[in-house]
C-alpha cells in the first residue's frame, strides 16, 4: 500500500508535490475507510478532482513511469517544460507486510543517467518514535555512497549510472540489495494502472477463460452493474462461428474467425440470447466488463489500482458503489487512487473522509499545486458537517474551471 507519492520537475509538475494516503486518526467517522497497520494508517481510496488539463492524468502517467523504472521496463521520464533543470525527481513511501519502506531517485533526462537513488526502511519503537535505516544511498552528483554492505559500497563509485544499482550488478551476494530489489519489485508489481477511456477486455477474458473460481464473482460484479444482463462468457470458436452470420449477414471461415480480435468473443446473454458484447453492450457496460477482473484481482491480492477517470461513461451510482466496495471493512488489503469529475462523491457524507479527497489546481503561470480537502479547516468554513459540494461549486476549494462562452455565443449570433 502507498503512504506517499512525491514528484518534482516531471511532466506538468515543476514544483515539488506530495500526495499522502495517510489517514488522520483524530477523525473517528468512517473508520472502515482506513487500513490500520503497525507501520501506518492509510486510506483505502483517494479521489483527485480538478479541471481538464490541470494534471490529473499526469499523476497517473508519473506512477506508470515510476513502476516502469522499478521493474526495469524502460525509462520514459519527461522534465517540466517550464523548468531550467533537466533532473526529474520521483519518490514513494509504501507499506508491505506491516513494514514501511521509502525509495527516491533523481534522473537527468538530458544526460540520460541517474543522479541519485536512496532506499530506506522505517521501524517504529515501542515509544512510538520512528527510526530510519538507510539501506542504500547512491548520490553520484555529490559523490556520496552508502550501503550496509561495505563491499558494494566500495564499488558504487565505478558502476554505470544508466540504471538503478539493483539492475547493474548481481545482487545475490548482498543481503541488503536483495532486500531492496525484492521490496521495490514487489511494490511495483502490486500496482495496476488503468485508463477508463482505453480499457481493454483482454484481462477479463483471460481470467474468465483460466480461473473458474473467479468467473462467478466477475460475472456477478458485471450483472450487479447492469439491470438486464443474465450472464457473461467467452464464446468458443464454434459458438462464435454459429452466431456471426446473424450479426453480419454473412458467413466467415474458421481462419477468419481466428483473426478477429479476442474481445469479439466476450459474449453477453440477454433473455437466453447470446450476443457479442462489443456490438450490443453500451460503452458503460463494456467498461464495467473490462474493469471487473481488475477489481476482483485487487481485492484478492491486495493490489493498488490507479484509475484515470473512474466515472467515465458510468452512472454515478456505479462510481459510488465501486468506491464504497474498496472502503468497506471487508477490504483488508487493496487500495485505489482515481481521478474523477463526479462531484456527487463530494455530496456523500457516508462515503469519503476529508483526507480522501484531493484537488489539483493549475495557475496562469502553469504552476501546479495538489492539496487535500483536509487542508481546509473550520476557519475556512469547512467542517465535517459542511456541504463540501456547495463549497466546491462556489470555488472556495479551488481546482474549478470558470468558462465564459458568452462572447462565442454573441459572435455566432452576429455571424
Amino acid at each position: 500500500m502507498i503512504k506517499e507519492l512525491r514528484l518534482a520537475n516531471i511532466g506538468i509538475f515543476r514544483d515539488p508535490v506530495k500526495i499522502s494516503f495517510e489517514a488522520d486518526m483524530r477523525t473517528k467517522r468512517l473508520g472502515a475507510n482506513v487500513h490500520q497497520t503497525k507501520a501506518a494508517n492509510l486510506v483505502k481510496t483517494l479521489a483527485l478532482y480538478g479541471p481538464n488539463n490541470a494534471g490529473k492524468t499526469n499523476v497517473i502517467s508519473c506512477m506508470r513511469s515510476l513502476c516502469s523504472v522499478l521493474l526495469n521496463q524502460g525509462i520514459d521520464l519527461h522534465m517540466n517544460f517550464y523548468s531550467h533543470s533537466s533532473i526529474c525527481s520521483m519518490g514513494v513511501t509504501f507499506v508491505l507486510e506491516d513494514k514501511e519502506f521509502s525509495f527516491d531517485f533523481q534522473y537527468d533526462v538530458m544526460e540520460r543517467g541517474f543522479v541519485s537513488e536512496r532506499f530506506s526502511q522505517f521501524e517504529k519503537e515501542e515509544s512510538g518514535k520512528i527510526l530510519e535505516k538507510v539501506v542504500l544511498n547512491r548520490d553520484i552528483k555529490n559523490s556520496l555512497f552508502v550501503c550496509q554492505d561495505k563491499t558494494i559500497e566500495s564499488m558504487m563509485h565505478f558502476v554505470s549510472k544508466d540504471n538503478l544499482l539493483i539492475y547493474l550488478i548481481d545482487v545475490a551476494s548482498s543481503a541488503d540489495l536483495v532486500l531492496v530489489k525484492q521490496k521495490l519489485v514487489e511494490f511495483a508489481s502490486s500496482v495496476e494502472i488503468l485508463d477508463m477511456n482505453h480499457l481493454k477486455m483482454e484481462h477479463t477474458i483471460s481470467v474468465l477463460q483460466t480461473d473458474e473460481g473467479k468467473r462467478a464473482r466477475i460475472v456477478d460484479f458485471i450483472k450487479q452493474s447492469d439491470c438486464y444482463l443474465d450472464d457473461v462468457y467467452v464464446a468458443s470458436d464454434n459458438d462464435f462461428l454459429k452466431h456471426y452470420p446473424k450479426l453480419k449477414s454473412k458467413k466467415i471461415s474458421q481462419k477468419e474467425a481466428e483473426g478477429l480480435p479476442t474481445e469479439w468473443k466476450l459474449t453477453s446473454v440477454y433473455h437466453s440470447l447470446s450476443v457479442p458484447s462489443v456490438l450490443f453492450d453500451s460503452i458503460g457496460t463494456q467498461k464495467i466488463e473490462a474493469l471487473a477482473s481488475y477489481v476482483i484481482d485487487a481485492l484478492d491480492f491486495g493490489k493498488i489500482l490507479f484509475i484515470d477517470e473512474l466515472d467515465s461513461s458510468l452512472h454515478f451510482t456505479l462510481t459510488r458503489a465501486i468506491v464504497a466496495m474498496f472502503n468497506n471493512e471487508l477490504n483488508g488489503k487493496a487500495q485505489m487512487f482515481f481521478t474523477t469529475h463526479d462531484v456527487s462523491l463530494l455530496d456523500c457524507k457516508k462515503l469519503l473522509r476529508k483526507e480522501q479527497i484531493w484537488f489539483i489546481h493549475k495557475d496562469k503561470d502553469c504552476s501546479v499545486s495538489v492539496y487535500p480537502l483536509s487542508m481546509f479547516t473550520s476557519r475556512d468554513g469547512v467542517r465535517e458537517t459542511t456541504d463540501w459540494l456547495e463549497k466546491y461549486k462556489k470555488g472556495i476549494l479551488g481546482a474549478l474551471p470558470d468558462p465564459d462562452f458568452f462572447q462565442t455565443l454573441l459572435e455566432s449570433s452576429n455571424a
